[in-house]
């Protein structure tokens, strides 16, 4: 029977996801700015060790559920759909049950863990957080299975609902509580009831859009076993899991080293706190934020990736593989060489002059991780799709146990200093983007084209680094500093769009022939 599906390339549906990736991020900062005005350094201190414990227990319930479902469902094929119905109703069953399960793990737990942590003032938070893990697995099979469809704008807009929620319900609360004089750890407390909310609305809103395709559907006799569903399911999801838990706590013993190898160094307290304080709040969130842009392209390549892969049609998984390069080596390019050529004017129309200077050499040694990172993302998509879970797992793993001597070795030295976090961190990408490359070769047999796909951006990504430095010697002492440097980063874009066209990379016909390519049909 045939279904009306949504239909997006890759193109499409990676804009669409990193677009509203950057509005919840922003919308995040909005939240944050008011939040800390009222609750003081203290409350913060408050909420974000609450927040720590909940988002621990929801990385163990998300981080492998939406992939492990678009996995196994885009692995049927298109006469499948009584077993694609079943893993679907399956998948609700169980992750509801995973859900009920961590929300009563922290709820029980509350106020040992707030005495655990070392902040027992935060055991009100911890206690109101804990309802928000309720549907957190369930809404990772339902955006599992909306990925599988190519449904990427019900996925957006569920994350903005999501966000805004956050916002808007959580200042409610905030001011509410405020108002009714309540003690500093019960306004902290309330102030997470919009993170819940907006959880259960999103829920509730993906829940409508998948009723409404489920409806459509005539489902026949069932052919696959509960339990073999659930094998299958966590067979894929634990070491997705693990994977970025492994990830989480590399970036937690990171930052836990930094202060104690700087001051082994020979820095003072003072000095090796201002270090710290300088790299983790503004170099650690640009890659995050080029992390977080580039992410959407592996949410609309799994799907393909694993679909091509289980009906064995080669060719098409070997355009999808070109394609997911070319997308990736476009976006991700440009951004390594602003990170690199402008990271002092790119972090001065954000912060202080004065800490812009001081974190843009660490930027700057940051820019290639941009593209090992980019690559890996796509290599590690490419490895949960043909079942090497376990592989992506270890890669990331590998890169792990080398950053973290690396980077102990290096802080520790007063010539290298906070230097060697950046070189660690790149150092760390690099392992794991060579490991996942040939272990992917090995397994598909298919060589992922990086060279081929980088050059051309490279090139014009080069045009576009003069342009912008040029535009910044004619413009000195025209313009105010951070003036100059929004301005050498318009015409940076504009240069390395215009390049981009002029060499075929940027072309309107290509992007539909991708497009059209890629869509997504039963």
């Amino acid at each position: 029977m045939e279904k009306k599906i949504e239909k997006r390339g890759i193109w499409s549906g990676a804009a669409l996801l990193a677009f509203s990736t950057v509005i919840v991020k922003f919308t995040g900062l909005l939240y944050k700015i008011p939040l800390t005005h009222i609750l003081t350094d203290e409350g913060m201190g408050y909420f974000n060790a609450a927040y720590t414990v909940y988002s621990l227990l929801y990385l163990l319930g998300t981080a492998g559920v939406p992939k492990a479902i678009t996995v196994l469902i885009s692995g049927c094929i298109s006469n499948e759909e009584e077993n694609k119905n079943r893993i679907f109703k399956v998948a609700c069953r169980f992750f509801l049950l995973i859900g009920f399960l961590l929300f009563m793990l922290l709820f029980l737990l509350s106020k040992p863990i707030a005495f655990w942590i070392g902040s027992p003032n935060a055991y009100p938070t911890v206690l109101l957080i804990s309802p928000c893990l309720l549907f957190v697995s369930l809404a990772g099979v339902y955006r599992g299975y909306l990925t599988s469809e190519g449904a990427f704008s019900t996925i957006a807009i569920a994350s903005l609902v999501e966000a805004c929620t956050k916002l808007l319900v959580g200042l409610a609360f905030v001011w509410l509580g405020s108002s009714l004089d309540f003690s500093l750890p019960w306004i902290c407390a309330v102030s997470v009831l919009g993170i819940g909310v907006g959880s259960l609305l999103s829920t509730i809103y993906l829940k409508k859009h998948i009723k409404i395709r489920k409806c459509r559907e005539k489902v026949k006799q069932y052919t696959f076993e509960d339990k073999t569903i659930v094998k299958k399911i966590l067979h894929i999801a634990i070491p997705i899991t693990l994977g970025s838990a492994v990830t989480g706590l590399s970036s937690l013993i990171d930052l836990s080293m930094i202060m104690k190898r700087l001051e082994a160094a020979g820095f003072t307290v003072v000095q090796a706190t201002a270090a710290y304080g300088n790299y983790t709040t503004l170099v650690v969130p640009m890659l995050q934020l080029a992390s977080a842009l580039l992410a959407p392209i592996t949410v609309v390549l799994l799907p393909r990736l694993a679909n091509a892969w289980a009906q064995g049609t080669r060719s098409e998984y070997e355009a999808t593989m070109q394609m997911a390069e070319n997308v990736c080596a476009f976006f991700s390019v440009p951004l390594a060489f602003i990170f690199c050529f402008f990271s002092k004017e790119l972090l001065s129309l954000i912060f202080p002059a004065q800490s812009a200077a001081n974190a843009a050499p660490l930027l700057r040694l940051l820019s290639l991780g941009v593209i090992f990172l980019s690559s890996l993302l796509v290599l590690n998509t490419a490895l949960e799709a043909v079942g090497g879970a376990r592989l992506q797992m270890l890669s990331m793993l590998i890169g792990v146990v080398i950053k973290i001597p690396l980077s102990y070795s290096l802080l520790g030295r007063a010539d290298f200093g906070i230097v060697g976090a950046p070189i660690g961190t790149v150092g760390s990408y690099a392992i794991s983007f060579v490991f996942s490359y040939f272990c992917l070769e090995k397994i598909t047999g298919v060589r992922t084209p990086i060279l081929s796909s980088h050059l051309l951006p490279t090139i014009n990504a080069l045009f576009a680094t003069l342009a912008g430095m040029l535009s910044m010697r004619f413009l000195h002492f025209s313009f105010s500093s951070r003036l100059e440097g929004l301005i050498s980063l318009c015409v940076f874009g504009m240069v390395y769009l215009f390049f981009s066209y002029i060499t075929g990379v940027l072309r309107l016909e290509k992007i539909t022939n991708i497009a059209k390519r890629t869509k997504s049909s039963a």
